[in-house]
């Protein structure tokens, strides 16, 4: 048995299968560096098992390219849900088993991943925002929970209206992406209960790192920068 498995860890890492492993890491890679969304999900159509190479992706040290993965893979999940949602269920409920320590490998992207992929089918908002949440404050996902929920409440806004009092401590919180992206989340659920909170961040200057939707770009802005960035767009 031990040689058996030596045998077939050696064919795994054969220079075949991993020179094929590396053209589909570079296809991906050239498609996100062109953000490019139709050949993205032309490549979900040809490919079922794309989204692995997607969430590899989300582990690169390019946090910009590893932001890209996240939002690619949301793209995917509406295009596939447009077939079969039960699809996009299923790799939901992976990447929250990739979030248990019990999984013995963490994707630490994953809820930057699932808010991306749940803000591309709303409809699964109602089902997955609590289960999500529940990591809000557990290491190493506060910072992508975060961003998530406000991803979520962009798209579903009763789906995060419970967290609200939570997210409204979080605006004081010490972190910046944090306070960020709690206060995204309340101008989403109730923009005007959370005026309020908007004004007094609107005066924030501490630095986060803010990946843009729209260009893919992750670049480094102030607190008040960034909500205006979003909320008056323009």
């Amino acid at each position: 048995m031990g040689n058996d498995r030596g045998a077939m860890a050696d064919d795994r890492e054969t220079p075949s299968r991993k020179s094929r492993r590396g053209a589909r890491k570079a296809r991906a890679r050239a498609l996100l560096d062109a953000m490019d969304r139709a050949g993205v999900e032309q490549w979900a159509t040809e490919d079922p098992t794309m989204d692995d190479v997607l969430v590899s992706l989300s582990f690169e040290a390019d946090r910009e390219r590893a932001m890209r993965a996240a939002q690619a893979m949301g793209w995917c999940a509406a295009h596939r849900a447009r077939a079969d949602v039960d699809q996009v269920r299923d790799r939901i409920r992976r990447l929250l088993w990739s979030m248990n320590h019990e999984s013995g490998s963490l994707v630490w992207m994953a809820p930057d991943i699932i808010g991306e992929m749940v803000a591309n089918v709303p409809s699964l908002a109602p089902e997955y925002t609590r289960v999500l949440a529940a990591f809000i404050n557990l290491p190493p996902f506060v910072e992508g929970v975060h961003r998530a929920v406000a991803r979520i409440a962009s798209v579903s806004p009763g789906s995060a209206g419970y967290l609200a009092p939570y997210l409204e401590h979080a605006t004081r919180h010490p972190d910046a992406v944090r306070r960020l992206n709690a206060a995204l989340a309340l101008a989403r659920i109730d923009a005007t209960k959370a005026q309020a909170t908007i004004e007094r961040l609107g005066e924030d200057q501490a630095p986060v790192p803010f990946y843009d939707h729209a260009t893919g770009r992750l670049r480094e802005m102030t607190v008040s920068e960034a909500l205006r960035s979003v909320l008056e767009p323009g």
